[in-house]
């Protein structure tokens, strides 16, 4: 099986996430995996990134290949009519594209270049959280979750480390308390192993916006929301904290490999739990290490992708 992946954006970082994962395909043996090129006619697969989808010129070139189309957003102008099949980076997308195709595999991103040492969890009289993503979730759990580490502050001596792209969007200034250590980290590839894997619990707001009525609940989540900054976490054996999304529920066992929740009271009950006990920060922490490497490591998205196209 021959397989392209291809996209002008080479670039762009959801390319360069899904590639850092994609190439393994090659390991997989019956497979030759190659990317950016348009020699349609020479493989069996082409998978397209969800920027710039050319499925006509695949079908006039090679009516036999099977076409995907790798993380398509509606707000993008071109969708993926006519796919053979998408690969969404979550339960959300999966739910969206359902309406251009029934065939979905859903393919986890997260960065590939990332190190497998598992944390080991101590009581050392201080608390590492730490937040690796956009900054537009750390707007939305202004005051929401970012009173609860205020708060936090007053049992334990808490730093907060957060990676984002702080050169792009600017500096977050959420007024934390002086015994708050806010550490503003500027988003590098290298800097997963240095800052985020010696962490002791991870930080995964995933709504858009949230309001309690004190009747319901009315969280707004993205159609492209996916557990891979949780992910990420799970790769290093750190427990996790997460907003009541659905790709969090996909991954994490509230209460065995994390916890999800939704309301500052919740967040503030998880977030003390796991700062006290470095026993259930270690065993949380492993068993969503083990939920990584049994869903969601390279080998076994590559391996299921080629028994799904095969299936195809």
């Amino acid at each position: 099986m021959k397989i392209l992946f291809t996209t002008k954006f080479k670039d762009a970082p959801s390319t360069q996430l899904s590639l850092g994962l994609l190439k393994g395909l090659g390991n997989i043996p019956g497979v030759i995996f190659d990317c950016f090129n348009t020699s349609y006619s020479e493989y069996d697969v082409v998978i397209f990134m969800g920027y710039d989808p050319d499925i006509k010129a695949v079908r006039a070139k090679n009516s036999k290949a099977k076409v995907g189309v790798m993380d398509p957003r509606p707000s993008f102008k071109i969708q993926p009519m006519g796919a053979d099949f998408i690969l969404a980076h979550g339960v959300e997308m999966e739910d969206w594209y359902l309406s251009y195709t029934p065939n979905i595999f859903r393919y986890y991103i997260y960065p590939n270049f990332i190190g497998k040492e598992l944390r080991k969890h101590k009581d050392t009289g201080k608390i590492i959280l730490a937040y690796h993503g956009n900054k537009k979730h750390l707007e939305e759990m202004t005051p929401r979750v970012t009173e609860v580490v205020s708060a936090l502050s007053a049992i334990v001596p808490v730093e907060f480390r957060v990676m984002y792209d702080i050169a792009g969007l600017g500096r977050w200034n959420p007024g934390f308390p002086d015994k708050v250590a806010l550490s503003l980290i500027q988003w590098a590839p290298e800097n997963y192993d240095k800052y985020i894997s010696s962490s002791d619990i991870g930080i995964v707001p995933g709504f858009t916006s949230y309001r309690d009525n004190a009747v319901d609940y009315l969280p707004v989540y993205k159609i492209t929301s996916n557990p891979g900054r949780i992910l990420v976490f799970g790769n290093y054996g750190i427990p996790v904290v997460a907003d009541m999304f659905p790709s969090a529920l996909q991954v994490i066992e509230d209460g065995v490999s994390g916890y999800v929740c939704c309301s500052t009271h919740a967040w503030s009950d998880r977030l003390v739990r796991l700062a006290r006990s470095s026993s259930l920060r270690s065993r949380m922490g492993l068993a969503l290490n083990e939920k990584f490497s049994k869903s969601a490591a390279a080998g076994v998205l590559n391996r299921g992708l080629v028994e799904f196209i095969k299936d195809l």
